[in-house]
């Protein structure tokens, strides 16, 4: 397990992300409301842990045409002043993918500025070695 690996697997099961204002600190006091993952970590997350959300924000052409396992389909464009109804918990923690990362990360800042605190995007499908449903 990699270094920042080893730091995600503590933090997430920890609970150990400090709030400031809506955004999460770092160890070092850098603020950020969304923690940037690879795909392999949030596979690795997933395996070992229940009780996670995870969001494909694609259009749902795509998700139809394959998706993770387990994911839910909020399409971006959804995301704009209320809280999607498939995530109630603000706490919760938040996976958040696409196909190429551009779209997640546009996603989980929204989000963020929702108040959600336990944002993790990965990226996109692009880079997903795991499983998929079609």
């Amino acid at each position: 397990m990699t270094e920042l690996g080893v730091v995600l697997a503590i933090m997430l099961a920890s609970g150990g992300r400090k709030k400031r204002g809506g955004l999460q600190t770092t160890g070092d006091g850098e603020t950020s409301p969304v923690r940037n993952i690879t795909a392999e970590e949030a596979r690795r997350y997933m395996e070992h842990h229940s009780g996670y959300a995870l969001v494909d924000v694609r259009m749902p052409e795509e998700y139809g045409a394959g998706h993770i396992p387990g994911a839910m389909n909020i399409p971006l464009e959804t995301i704009v002043d209320e809280e999607p109804a498939g995530l109630p918990d603000h706490k919760q923690v938040i996976l958040v993918y696409c196909h190429g990362g551009a779209r997640s990360a546009k996603a989980a800042m929204r989000l963020a500025g929702m108040g959600y605190t336990g944002i993790y995007c990965f990226g996109g499908m692009d880079t997903w070695k795991g499983s998929i449903v079609k």
